[in-house]
């Protein structure tokens, strides 16, 4: 596995084979990075970064989900609007989901769409945030998809989506720069 980065507001924990990158922290330096509203992006070192990725999960709430990147016939990218940010549709994985199932059912319930097809899985993506007082580790499966239907886009209200768009190429930097740190780079593929 090569490096990986798990995301945090706007900060960034590094999992890094390269013993010039950082040192090995672990318990304290991890809770005071996620307890600071400042400072540096944090980084570890681990000869095997998937068993790093172990330890740290350790540390966490872990949960896993799955997500699109859908285009349509004319290249633009399915986009939601939740609690006022650019997002990607995407969603927690239920019991017994393969990330494929899963993403294909976030995708349907959270913009009103059908006809589907995955084309390829892309890097997953991982990020922590707060809830009910506890850190939750959240791994995210990626699948590029294909949309060839016509029906009309319906944001999922009950999960805070206000509102679904396709977006042209042109208007992905401004909204990449207006969502979340873990998604820039899937507006920007």
């Amino acid at each position: 596995m090569k490096n990986l980065t798990i995301f945090y507001n706007q900060k960034k924990i590094l999992l890094t084979n390269n013993v010039d990158a950082g040192e090995i922290y672990m318990s304290e330096k991890l809770l005071q990075f996620l307890e600071s509203e400042t400072g540096a992006d944090l980084c570890f070192y681990f000869e095997d970064i998937s068993g790093g990725l172990e330890e740290i999960k350790t540390h966490f709430k872990y949960i896993k989900a799955a997500g699109g990147l859908v285009y349509n016939a004319k290249s633009e990218l399915l986009v939601i609007q939740r609690l006022g940010v650019p997002d990607l549709p995407k969603g927690k994985m239920e019991k017994g989901e393969t990330p494929e199932q899963s993403a294909l059912r976030e995708v349907e319930e959270e913009c009103g769409v059908s006809d589907l097809e995955i084309v390829e899985a892309v890097e997953s993506s991982y990020h922590i945030y707060s809830f009910k007082n506890r850190f939750v580790l959240k791994k995210t499966y990626w699948f590029t998809m294909k949309y060839r239907g016509e029906e009309e886009l319906v944001p999922q209200t009950e999960e805070d989506i206000t509102d679904v768009f396709w977006s042209e190429e042109s208007r992905r930097k401004e909204l990449a720069d207006k969502t979340y740190a873990s998604l820039r780079p899937y507006f920007l593929r």
